[in-house]
């Protein structure tokens, strides 16, 4: 961990638990690099860990039964991960956090969809080496992924059917809909990561593992980890499967595939600000490109269209269709084992009400409950009745999320809803406002430091922020939990950028974010929550404790200033 985070930690540590650290820290921690960076010192590697090196093998020899090497019991593989990225040092912070965290890498099994790395590429591998010591790692190409799919399903995946596109009108060609259903979303809220392969082909992972269960006789492996690349995992992963605790986290003795994190931040019409809860319904929340509902400040009947064109709000008539549709979907798709009934609501819109939202990033899967529940099916006959009405266009949000809602509705359970004893906090939405914005709203230091994992959805990544750190824009205590495990994953971390090229996108970035706000002296806190101590500043702490620190200086683009105080 570079000095910078360690002493961010120490800070955020410290306001969590209302102490300070020592004066004898504070000098070990002094700051008095101009640069982000240091050696990172490494894992200390408990007597248990496996000391080989990770095993990297091709999909092509996973699916024709080859194991890297022999296990006996006590290193058997436990659990499946998946992470599917085409950028680079996001997904090497992520897997180096999963296994920095894991006292046993060498009981995890990875299957990476990437982009820009294959076989023959050496930079992720020597970024995760050190800290993924024994760990298998399954390298899936598209072509290799997407042919698996169609061997185990007889089709193609859904990113190589054009017929399921769905373009947005007055967008690359595409026409004006004239369907009464079509949801319009504005231009700006348009990405094509919604449609690819990147963020769908989580959807197949869990019938082709267990197709592979099936015939490979890998009986004990029955759990899969789904990871996007903005997430960091600062627990054993292991714990999720040790005891009996997947079950009751994946919901599979009441009918359920998944468990996931449903904490969210949603819009209270009353305070006109955002608030953080683990109850937000799918109409709560902004994923379905119509805006969100609240019984509150607005109903369903107040979100209808009223004129053509209009965004952000229902077309006449979809909920109802939406609510035929899904029942058409539970008749053509029952399940192959005893999976209960969800009980019928009054309207579609009381269902989605009933619903719990959540978010993929890390999401735990009960392969077999996938399989027998035929998840993958409802997803697809979804994105073709959507391509029939032209609902949702396939680059927009409620694309890639909306829908995956709608197939996964009676599924998932809720991770902070759980038994005592096996609930797990996902800290999440932490690219959607600034951390002291959080703060404000009542979330406490001590909510990152305790999650098991913490997510960056949102638009505020933080492999951005750090292009961004200088003396006047530090990390804040949410970005510096990824910088750590960034600097474990060099060579494809580097601090040596053009500061031109940084400046101008900082600028950029800028414009989006509230200035800082001087708060006295010349010490500043910005608008991530970050503390910038230029030259030598006093940190006054909660309960009027007081630290040293010199020279806080970050591979500046801007210039320090002189001493200051700063009152926390």
């Amino acid at each position: 961990m570079s000095r910078l985070a360690t002493l961010m930690l120490l800070v955020v540590r410290a306001l969590a638990e209302d102490s300070a650290p020592t004066s004898e820290e504070a000098l070990a921690f002094s700051m008095t690099s101009a640069k982000l960076t240091t050696t990172v010192a490494s894992h200390t590697a408990a007597e248990s860990r496996d000391e080989r090196p990770p095993s990297f093998i091709s999909a092509a020899a996973w699916t024709a039964g080859h194991a890297p090497s022999s296990r006996d019991n006590a290193t058997a593989i436990l659990i499946d991960i998946f992470l599917a990225s085409d950028r680079p040092l996001p997904t090497a912070a992520t897997l180096n956090s999963v296994c920095a965290n894991t006292d046993s890498p060498s009981r995890l099994r990875f299957h990476l969809v990437t982009g820009f790395w294959s076989m023959a590429s050496e930079p992720l591998e020597k970024a995760i080496s050190n800290e993924c010591r024994g760990a298998v790692f399954v390298a899936w190409s598209l072509p290799e992924l997407e042919d698996e799919v169609e061997k185990v399903r007889g089709r193609l995946p859904v990113w190589l059917r054009p017929s399921l596109y769905v373009p947005n009108e007055g967008r690359l060609g595409g026409e004006p809909s004239t369907s009464p259903f079509a949801v319009h979303v504005p231009s700006n809220e348009l990405d094509a990561k919604h449609a690819s392969a990147f963020n769908h082909g989580r959807f197949y992972m869990a019938e082709i593992l267990e197709a592979r269960r099936m015939n490979a006789g890998e009986r004990g492996v029955n759990y899969l980890l789904l990871l996007d690349d903005d997430v960091i995992v600062q627990r054993d992963v292991l714990e999720l499967v040790a005891g009996g605790t997947a079950s009751k986290l994946t919901g599979a003795e009441h009918g359920k595939v998944m468990g996931a994190g449903c904490s969210n931040w949603v819009y209270n019409g009353d305070t006109k600000k955002m608030d953080y809860t683990t109850e937000a319904s799918y109409l709560n929340v902004p994923y379905f490109g119509f805006g969100a509902i609240d019984t509150r400040s607005r109903s369903v009947a107040d979100a209808e269209c009223k004129s053509p064109g209009q965004t952000h709000c229902i077309p006449p008539g979809l909920l109802s269709h939406l609510g035929d549709v899904a029942q058409q979907i539970e008749a053509t798709t029952p399940p192959t084992s005893g999976a209960p009934t969800p009980p019928e609501q009054a309207s579609f819109a009381d269902a989605l009400d009933e619903a719990n939202a959540w978010n993929f990033g890390f999401v735990l899967v009960d392969v077999e409950a996938w399989a027998s529940n035929r998840v993958t099916d409802r997803f697809e006959l979804w994105l073709e009745e959507n391509a029939r009405k032209q609902i949702f266009p396939s680059d927009s949000l409620a694309f890639g999320l909306g829908l995956p809602y709608l197939a996964l509705r009676d599924d998932v359970q809720c991770f902070e809803h759980g038994e005592p004893g096996a609930a797990v906090h996902f800290e999440q939405g932490l690219g959607i406002m600034p951390w002291s914005d959080m703060e404000d709203a009542g979330r406490k230091l001590v909510a990152l430091e305790k999650a098991f994992a913490i997510h960056f959805n949102g638009g505020m990544k933080p492999w951005d922020t750090l292009r961004c750190v200088d003396s006047y824009h530090p990390l804040s205590p949410s970005v510096a939990r990824f910088a750590k495990y960034a600097e474990m994953s060099r060579p494809l971390y580097s601090d040596e950028r053009s500061h031109q090229d940084d400046y101008d996108f900082c600028q950029e970035k800028s414009k989006a974010i509230a200035p800082r706000r001087k708060l006295s002296g010349s010490g500043y806190v910005d608008a991530t929550g970050g503390i910038c101590f230029p030259g030598d500043a006093t940190v006054v702490l909660q309960g009027g404790t007081t630290i040293k620190i010199r020279d806080l200086k970050v591979r500046g683009l801007w210039n320090a200033r002189e001493a200051g105080t700063v009152h926390i």
